[in-house]
């Protein structure tokens, strides 16, 4: 269940050499979501917009997060954060699980992104549970779903897992976007090399 109060830290990265995203959209919807439920008063949701890859582990120290989710592109094995200049710089996705490991505050990951079922299992072994979406996604599904997710969140009363159904039986009606819950199977991910947490290029 949901230790009540609730800190959601958002992780928004919209590269500008990649195909541009909804994701002020996406807060915006999260946010008025929200603030219509019971437990409005007890979700914080912060966000961290155009983060880059060196904002990572500063925003997660800074605000401790019970829920992280990241809003942004994904492809094979990496999530895509932003560098100095705005452009896509690509992290691999298990060497992030590692740092995520290290947070003993987080109970979820959500990855709203294209391609997070690849590798998703390493997020939900480090921090418990992840929820993760399959293939590609269109832009407005990933906001529905956002939307839905906090919606039921707010209104409490669920576990993370009763809240994921709802919201995917919500999403089911109109979007073909496949989601996934993953729970922990092993205790933990071992750390990943330095050198291996950005994967080249991007």
């Amino acid at each position: 269940m949901p230790q009540w109060p609730l800190k959601v830290l958002i992780l928004s990265s919209d590269p500008r050499n990649a195909d541009r995203l909804r994701l002020a959209q996406e807060h915006r919807d999260l946010q008025i979501a929200i603030r219509g439920t019971r437990s409005a008063s007890a979700l914080d949701v912060l966000n961290e917009p155009s983060c880059r890859y060196s904002d990572i582990t500063a925003a997660l120290d800074r605000f401790g997060p019970h829920i992280l989710h990241f809003s942004g592109h994904g492809g094979e094995n990496v999530l895509y954060f932003e560098d100095v200049q705005g452009t896509a710089k690509a992290v691999k996705k298990q060497a992030l699980a590692s740092v995520l490991s290290h947070q003993k505050e987080l109970q979820l990951v959500v990855l709203n992104a294209c391609f997070s079922l690849d590798q998703g299992q390493a997020f939900a072994d480090a921090v418990g549970l992840a929820i993760v979406s399959e293939g590609s996604i269109l832009d407005q599904d990933a906001i529905d779903f956002s939307r839905e997710f906090y919606t039921a969140l707010g209104y409490g009363q669920r576990s993370y897992i009763e809240t994921f159904e709802r919201a995917k039986a919500a999403l089911e009606m109109t979007g073909k976007m496949k989601v996934h819950l993953l729970q922990r199977e092993t205790p933990g991910v071992q750390d990943a090399p330095a050198h291996s947490f950005f994967a080249p290029g991007g």
